[in-house]
């Protein structure tokens, strides 16, 4: 397998993920190393993912932070680390030194994710209008990162590592990017230069432009059920007992699944009922609901 990026386009349920693995088994087969990219709440799904061939060695797990993370820490370039609530307080304390204590409540979470998305993009502040709305976010974006001083936010990681050689030890044989519907222009950047030297598969919904995919996947029929009962409560007991089916063995009539492959979504205001019927059912319900926007970071 040379080095290269091998872009892999497909929809949802297209089968990417599926591919990966594949390429993926083939490489730990021979002893290799690989690196899997992917959001950090899909670590135990891709580790039971590959659990069902027996012990995998040489299969690692990560977000593209902690990837960036280890391309600074073995150039010796790691800093300071400032999470995403820190930010939100750091925005906060610009808007109050800029405007008083009248900013309005949310307000500094609103500029913060307006920072992060054009750090994302790698736009600084000169790239703002100084008028208007704009011209606002462009003061606040010049003092946060006055106050910042050696600190390193998420999006600092990110363009660190796209500038300092890429010396990763133990060095991988493949790097798998997957669970992604796009990348943003620094990370795919960042792809760019790490496939100079390993392959990397890239499984997206969604191209850059002038990205051409290596391979196109087309979409796989979906089956789809609907049911409509007389009321909630039938609505939600019905839901439970096709729960309970398909999380019994076979031996039991059942369809054997793992639960932690079946996913319930629910109106915000029916998800307590079903935590409520789960011991009635007997049922391993886990609520997946974030606290709040900043755990999301």
């Amino acid at each position: 397998m040379k080095p290269g990026l091998y872009p892999l386009l497909g929809p949802p349920a297209s089968g990417k993920t599926t591919l990966a693995r594949e390429w993926a088994l083939e490489v730990l087969k021979r002893r290799g190393r690989v690196y899997w990219v992917g959001l950090p709440h899909q670590r135990a799904y891709v580790y039971r993912l590959f659990g069902g061939e027996g012990a995998v060695l040489g299969l690692e797990f990560m977000s593209f932070q902690a990837l960036y993370y280890r391309v600074l820490a073995e150039v010796g370039r790691l800093g300071p680390l400032l999470p995403g609530a820190g930010r939100v307080a750091l925005v906060g304390e610009v808007l109050r030194d800029l405007y008083g204590e009248g900013v309005a409540p949310g307000e500094a979470r609103l500029f913060a994710r307006a920072i992060a998305e054009l750090k994302r993009y790698g736009l600084s502040p000169f790239a703002l209008p100084k008028e208007g709305e704009a011209g606002r976010l462009r003061r606040v974006y010049f003092a946060y990162e006055r106050l910042k001083e050696k600190a390193l936010d998420y999006d600092d990681f990110r363009h660190r590592a796209g500038r300092v050689p890429l010396r990763l030890f133990p060095r991988p044989d493949l790097v798998v990017v997957d669970g992604f519907r796009e990348v943003g222009p620094l990370d795919l950047r960042f792809l760019k230069r790490l496939a100079r030297e390993v392959p990397v598969l890239l499984t997206l919904e969604l191209l850059p432009e002038g990205l051409e995919p290596w391979q196109t996947l087309s979409q796989r029929p979906v089956k789809k059920e609907v049911w409509v009962l007389a009321n909630p409560v039938e609505e939600a007991r019905h839901l439970l007992r096709a729960l309970k089916r398909a999380w019994a063995s076979r031996d039991l009539g059942g369809e054997g699944l793992d639960p932690f492959e079946v996913m319930v979504v629910a109106p915000e205001d029916r998800i307590p009922g079903l935590l409520l019927f789960q011991d009635e059912y007997g049922l391993p319900l886990y609520d997946g609901r974030e606290e709040a926007l900043a755990d999301t970071e």
